[in-house]
């Protein structure tokens, strides 16, 4: 049953269901976590690799991939428009052309 949400315009518009992503979301976090764990218990090195990677206290791996998470909601990028653009072959095309 969908619920009716104020768009901040002052209309109504119907809520739209939760996708399947949204919906087992935290299926997906402990997905994450095991996987992670499995990954180091496979992998022990990767973590002092990892660590060695800093500068002023500062990891720099995981610096570029907490930005490039952070990024797309500072910048307010409309998710639905990056799969139209997808979508659209003239839109993508400079992504085939050589340089």
């Amino acid at each position: 049953m969908a619920k009716a949400v104020d768009s901040g315009e002052g209309q109504l518009e119907k809520a739209r269901p939760l996708g399947f992503f949204q919906k087992y979301l935290t299926l997906w976090v402990l997905l994450s976590m095991a996987v992670g764990i499995g990954l180091g218990a496979l992998f022990p090195r990767t973590a002092e690799l990892l660590n060695a990677m800093s500068i002023a206290q500062v990891n720099i791996p995981i610096a570029f991939l907490l930005f490039g998470m952070m990024y797309p909601i500072m910048v307010q990028i409309d998710f639905s428009e990056v799969v139209q653009a997808f979508r659209n072959p003239k839109a993508m095309s400079f992504w085939r052309s050589p340089c």
